[in-house]
């Protein structure tokens, strides 16, 4: 054994990287929505990022896993394809949009305009292309999502126009992950706090930001190409050791209550 490589840490650097680590490793949480229910959403981008992924559960964890699939990029295929109790890849189009409704987390919170993946298949896909194709764009427009039967898609398969939205305003109130996106971005901005270049780092890898320079204050899109990376093959297969069965249309994380409310503030 090394004598120059240590087992072991003293002090809590040890434990801020660990915790980036972590943060950096969280992709963001997905929208879906119970049967029968509707919320609204505002779109930030209308243009998806469009993968084929795998998914699956894990013990008796309610929320799904997911991971990219590798099979047109390793020669030897991807272990997902193969791997028992795990979805056949699907075809998948990411958005980065704001849950204006929100839910109401197991320890009783709400969450309320938080940034989240809206990650539909081909069917919705299509829908919001349509959507797009006649308003010309999507983004700043806040719609109506509602889920119309057990057959219908998780993300919601009915989106009905409401009106466009104030983005500055909307950007004075949308938080990622609890936390306010204006803050961040103020951390950022400002050499002199202490965060401001561990903060940087989470947002350049899970938003579209400039590399350097000012952030704009403004909503970005998620960095796709990041919070999807393809694992490396020996990590898919440990991450999909432990998958079991699993039922269609289940949930994502989080709860999908929540009310509607005639105040939005933007």
């Amino acid at each position: 054994m090394s004598a120059n490589k240590s087992w072991y840490e003293t002090g809590y650097a040890g434990a801020e990287k660990e915790q980036e680590r972590r943060d950096l490793g969280a992709a963001p949480r997905r929208f879906w929505l119970k049967v029968g229910a509707s919320k609204e959403i505002v779109f930030i981008d209308d243009s998806p990022f469009c993968i084929w992924e795998h998914s699956w559960r894990v013990g008796d964890d309610k929320n799904f896993q997911y991971a990219t699939c590798i099979s047109k990029i390793n020669p030897e295929g991807c272990p997902g394809d193969a791997a028992k109790g795990v979805q056949k890849a699907e075809y998948i189009g990411h958005y980065t949009i704001v849950d204006v409704t929100g839910y109401v987390s197991k320890d009783g919170k709400e969450h309320k305009y938080e940034l989240v993946e809206l990650s539909p298949k081909t069917k919705v896909l299509n829908k919001l292309k349509a959507k797009k194709e006649a308003k010309g764009s999507l983004v700043g427009q806040l719609f109506q999502v509602l889920r119309t039967d057990d057959n219908s898609a998780s993300t919601g398969d009915d989106f009905e126009h409401k009106r466009e939205v104030d983005m500055v305003k909307l950007y004075e109130v949308v938080s990622y992950k609890g936390k306010k996106l204006k803050d961040m971005i103020d951390a950022a901005n400002n050499p002199s706090d202490p965060t401001s270049a561990r903060v940087r780092r989470y947002l350049a890898h899970h938003f579209q930001i400039p590399e350097t320079g000012e952030i704009p204050a403004s909503v970005p899109p998620f960095n796709y190409a990041n919070v999807h990376a393809p694992m490396e093959p020996a990590a898919m297969r440990a991450a999909m050791s432990g998958a079991r069965g699993f039922q269609a249309n289940g949930s994502s994380g989080g709860s999908s209550g929540g009310t509607q409310t005639d105040d939005v503030p933007f």
